[in-house]
């Protein structure tokens, strides 16, 4: 005679909602072609206030910014591979 077993399986839809949620930002940041000092604060972790201070005003940055009228916009893919140039210099020993 054969035996059944019965599987019961508990999911935590935060967690899964989470998980699909920060996928969803992941492919729509890769699609970016801007982003604006918001999207650094969230991209570095860093403050409004040090980003102004070590290192928007760096040419390897400063290269990509885009201004119209008083927004300050700076290009996505570009910036993002400066500021890993600019962090890797921090480390050098």
């Amino acid at each position: 005679m054969l035996s059944t077993s019965k599987i019961q399986l508990e999911l935590d839809h935060d967690e899964i909602k989470e998980y699909i949620k920060t996928q969803i930002d992941k492919n729509i940041r890769r699609e970016k072609l801007f982003v604006d000092i918001n999207d650094l604060v969230k991209i570095t972790s860093c403050s409004k206030r040090w980003l102004e201070e070590e290192v928007l005003n760096d040419p390897r940055i400063k290269i990509y910014e885009r201004r119209k009228n008083r927004k300050r916009l700076w290009l996505y893919k570009e910036t993002v591979n400066a500021l890993k140039e600019i962090a890797s210099d921090w480390w050098i020993i």
